[in-house]
């Protein structure tokens, strides 16, 4: 009885990988047929599909926008805080969805949180062993996730101060 079942199962096994490679064969076939519209004895419009694959433009669109003088986008803008700390890059931040703070991630493999707009550093984290690419606030505020080059990603918990 269990031989005829496992028998029975390899068959369905076999059947539906037959049926994939077909139905993926179709899709290949359509994917390279292009569409040509066709006209029949009553004046309909009938669209035929043929293998010849569709032209390319010759011509580029020109740019609407070539000849357009823009406003330089910093030029009206002035810093208003710089917050140092980190000892690498900041690759990553995120600004808290319910308090003034604002989250920094580092190629230093820390984190950091500052008070925004005084600019004070709140707290500061070690874990990762490597880059940290990714900071991002729990919508309710609390937690805090942190993905790095090391391929890990942690959740810290501000109430308790530790990872998660």
């Amino acid at each position: 009885m269990k031989l005829e079942k496992d028998r029975l199962i390899a068959k369905v096994d076999n059947l539906e990988m037959s049926y994939k490679q077909m139905i993926e064969e179709e899709h290949q076939t359509q994917a390279d047929a292009s569409v040509v519209p066709t006209k029949t004895k009553k004046d309909k419009l009938v669209f035929k599909m043929t293998n010849v694959p569709s032209p390319m433009p010759t011509k580029d669109r020109p740019n609407p926008n070539l000849n357009e003088a823009f406003e330089p986008s910093g030029a009206h803008m002035s810093c208003l805080k710089q917050f140092k700390g980190h000892l690498m890059g900041v690759t990553s931040l995120s600004y808290n969805p319910k308090k003034d703070i604002l989250a920094t991630g580092s190629d230093d493999t820390t984190w950091k949180l500052w008070s925004v707009p005084s600019g004070d550093l709140i707290m500061s984290g070690e874990g990762h062993l490597d880059w940290v690419g990714g900071v991002e606030f729990h919508p309710r505020g609390n937690l805090l996730a942190t993905a790095s080059g090391d391929g890990t990603v942690k959740i810290w918990d501000f109430v308790n101060a530790c990872c998660a």
